[in-house]
């Protein structure tokens, strides 16, 4: 289960300038903190999708934070998806996995799951997308490569969401050998970083304790912010029942941040929305 492959370094990714209002060093930070996060361990089996695994738990969080529910996404979308990077092979380069979820974002579990190794799981993403892909929910809008103890702190509180981390599997155990392992890292302390683990509720469940310097890569994700429409204020008699619609995925509103709630609907506009709902309903597993 070594399925974090290390990043190359590149002068091109954001620093955590990108995405903050003031200087790390200006704030004031909190002696511990912690992210809320599901009960529920996920549990990566006997493939190498850790990365995918990690972000799920992730996107989770994010999910959580805008519509106060812990929404369960699919590690198989994640992992299969190779649409952003010429490896195919087992495990992910760390990078790839926050630049395709912000492209191609991921579907709930419970619209399309799969368990498989690589090759097996691309072919299954590729042929399941056409089915799937339009009930992808894009919660991160970007992401930052961090470089410090107090860059990782400052991004947690900020966002209040799990750093997406790898680290060498002889720091999660001594017995585990070589190569490097992604995980969700969801706390800090006087006593350390602590992270939620794939490997099922018996098997280190949660990993504790941990240095900054023992991290071999940390991202910051950054999520996009809770849906709100221009021209639809909270006394629209439609107001609940759009943002519910919002919510479960069946429909998105214009680019522009509006959604013209009093204006007729298209035929084509409604053959989509039928296409959520009738994917969301089916529970497509395979």
């Amino acid at each position: 289960m070594n399925g974090a492959i290390p990043s190359p370094r590149d002068g091109r990714d954001w620093k955590i300038m990108r995405c903050m209002d003031m200087p790390t060093g200006s704030i004031k930070l909190p002696t511990s903190f912690s992210c809320d996060i599901p009960e529920t361990i996920r549990n990566q089996g006997k493939t190498n999708s850790c990365t995918a695994h990690a972000m799920a738990t992730i996107l989770s969080c994010i999910a959580h934070k805008l519509y106060g529910e812990y929404l369960s996404f699919s590690a198989g979308f994640l992992y299969g998806n190779r649409r952003e990077t010429d490896y195919k092979g087992s495990g992910e380069i760390m990078r790839d996995v926050p630049k395709k979820t912000v492209k191609w974002g991921d579907v709930p579990e419970s619209v399309w799951e799969n368990a498989s190794e690589t090759p097996k799981i691309i072919k299954a993403f590729e042929e399941a997308f056409p089915r799937v892909g339009l009930l992808s929910r894009k919660l991160i809008s970007g992401y930052v490569r961090i470089y410090t103890k107090e860059e990782a702190k400052a991004f947690m509180v900020r966002y209040g969401i799990p750093l997406f981390v790898s680290l060498p599997m002889n720091k999660i155990s001594p017995f585990l050998g070589d190569g490097y392992h992604a995980l969700a890292c969801f706390r800090y302390g006087t006593t350390g970083f602590s992270c939620v683990n794939s490997w099922g509720e018996n098997d280190i469940p949660y990993v504790t304790g941990k240095k900054f310097d023992d991290f071999e890569e940390v991202w910051g994700l950054i999520p996009n912010e809770e849906t709100k429409f221009s021209d639809l204020p909270a006394e629209h008699w439609a107001y609940d029942a759009v943002y519910g619609a919002v919510k479960r995925g069946e429909m998105k509103g214009f680019p522009d941040g509006t959604f013209h709630p009093d204006e007729p609907i298209t035929r084509a506009q409604m053959a989509v929305i039928l296409q959520r709902m009738n994917g969301l309903g089916k529970g497509e597993t395979e």
